[in-house]
């Protein structure tokens, strides 16, 4: 079975152009994005990334396996029984936690059997950076 965080960082250099865009929206290091994309091919046992001395792009198959997952996960959700299941992550600012955040939590919980809600409390800057990095689904903050 292929590791679905380093599908992700291939999705996102498809989206993203480089392999440095990629590991800003992630938080980590170019390398790091680097080694776990060569990780992905040897998994795979394709070669999904074009190299030269100053860039990186996706091959023909890695272009391929960017489509093939995200319409598999389309067609899985639609499959299913309709009903959200599953972690739900939500990062909300402190004030927010007990008016907002809670009852929202016991609301979706006692609707959808199956969904579990996990709150994270941030500051809103915080909040921002965990959704761009796909730690939490949902942000709620203020401007």
């Amino acid at each position: 079975m292929l590791e679905v965080r380093r599908l992700i960082l291939l999705r996102d250099l498809a989206a993203h152009g480089t392999v440095t865009a990629v590991a800003e929206l992630h938080a980590v290091t170019p390398s790091a994005v680097s080694q776990q994309l060569r990780l992905l091919e040897e998994e795979t046992g394709m070669s999904l990334l074009e190299r030269s001395s100053r860039s990186v792009s996706l091959t023909a198959v890695g272009h391929q396996l960017v489509e093939d997952t995200e319409n598999h996960a389309e067609k899985r959700l639609r499959c299913g029984t309709g009903e959200p299941a599953g972690p739900l992550y939500l990062a909300c600012f402190p004030s927010a936690l007990a008016p907002v955040a809670a009852p929202l939590g016991e609301i979706l919980e006692s609707t959808y059997k199956e969904l579990r809600l996990h709150i994270t409390e941030a500051e809103p800057e915080t909040v921002v950076r965990l959704l761009l990095q796909r730690r939490v689904d949902i942000a709620l903050l203020y401007r």
